[in-house]
């Protein structure tokens, strides 16, 4: 009865909201083949389920107030079942936003060439793809549970407060982090997060940033935080995008700061494409050594079938990695078939920064199937 009555109370509220649908994407994954160690290790071969979610979203009549539930079949919180996203935004005004919740798909990102968009999604699986080294250089991304006020009223301008109460570190959606503490003396302003824009007519977008220390400032922080800048040029030229820029990590007690740069350029032609992207990380103290890092993938549209061909190198010291990545696409109607061949060596994985000194090789022959709804 109790599930009943919970059954036509969500009935109900979805046939109140405009816009409410009910979406999701179902993905399988197989390991053609699998080792790390193509010359002393077995080839194996295994499946495993990709990233599948069933999400509610919906808006009021007049378009001010929304929200969105995803429900994942496993999360990087916990092996089992959870939430990937809940939030619901509030436009008291149209040129305010108000948003509550929790986004790990990501907020406010400035790594418009580098990051997620570079392989156009199968980050880390197909692909060799440094998370947290994108999001480093080119600071912004916002993915755990908090307030965050979007303002719009300037023409061209966009500025986003974050108020993080939650905690920002991966795994970042745990219960104890969605509903952790922090005195107020603590907080502010010490882990408050400002991200900014302003377009230029006809020349490009310029993205700035602040990611507070989460720590209390006025008790001799390790760090004061990190500063982030950039440029992306687009529509200037034809089929062209450009985006360059990095970031500062502010000097405190314990931590000498550290800098980061990058760059990231795109061309998209008549069923050819190429993708390039470069970046240099070093800390701020004597025995560092600087961490660079870079990839090219051209990318060809043939009949419907997308292919793709990433190549890249990552370097720190005496230590060197590389990757070579093949890979081809099909879209179906409402899907999606893709498999690929990964090789790479000297790289910690697919998706964590930074190089070994092994000089084993790596091989994964991966291939999967995705349906949207």
């Amino acid at each position: 009865m109790k599930k009943l009555i919970a059954i036509s109370v969500m009935l109900v509220l979805l046939t109140g909201a405009a816009f409410a649908q009910v979406s999701g994407t179902v993905q399988t994954r197989l390991n053609l083949l699998q080792t790390s160690d193509l010359e002393n290790e077995d080839l194996t071969i295994g499946g495993s389920i990709g990233a599948a979610h069933i999400q509610l979203t919906g808006a009021n009549s007049d378009g001010t107030l929304g929200g969105l539930f995803r429900f994942r079949n496993t999360d990087v919180v916990r092996a089992d079942a959870w939430f990937h996203r809940v939030f619901v935004w509030w436009r008291p005004i149209p040129e305010l936003r108000v948003f509550l919740g929790i986004d790990q798909d990501g907020m406010f990102g400035t790594d418009a060439l580098a990051g997620w968009a570079f392989h156009q999604g199968d980050n880390d699986y197909m692909f060799v793809h440094d998370w947290g080294l994108w999001r480093n250089v080119f600071p912004g991304n916002w993915d755990g549970y908090g307030l965050a006020l979007s303002y719009a009223g300037i023409e061209n301008l966009s500025l986003n407060l974050v108020l993080p109460t939650g905690g920002l570190g991966y795994p970042q959606a745990t219960q104890a982090k969605v509903q952790r503490t922090v005195k107020v003396a603590e907080f502010f302003p010490g882990y408050l997060r400002f991200m900014g824009s302003f377009r230029l007519e006809d020349l490009g977008t310029i993205y700035f940033t602040y990611n507070g220390p989460e720590a209390d400032i006025t008790n001799k922080p390790a760090n004061y935080g990190q500063l982030g800048a950039s440029f992306l040029m687009s529509g200037a030229i034809p089929g062209v995008n450009i985006q360059l820029g990095g970031s500062f990590v502010i000097p405190g007690e314990t931590n000498d700061g550290a800098f980061a740069a990058g760059l990231g350029l795109h061309y998209a032609g008549d069923g050819f494409g190429v993708k390039f992207r470069a970046a240099a990380t070093m800390e701020l103290k004597d025995d560092s050594d600087i961490y660079i890092t870079a990839n090219l993938m051209p990318h060809f549209a043939l009949s419907g079938v997308n292919i793709f061909f990433d190549v890249g190198i990552a370097m720190q010291g005496d230590n060197m990695g590389w990757w070579v990545t093949p890979v081809l696409r099909v879209p179906m109607g409402g899907g999606l078939f893709s498999a690929g061949v990964t090789v790479r060596s000297g790289i910690n994985s697919n998706g964590n920064q930074g190089v070994t000194s092994s000089d084993k090789i790596y091989l994964n022959v991966p291939m999967l199937l995705q349906f949207s709804f």
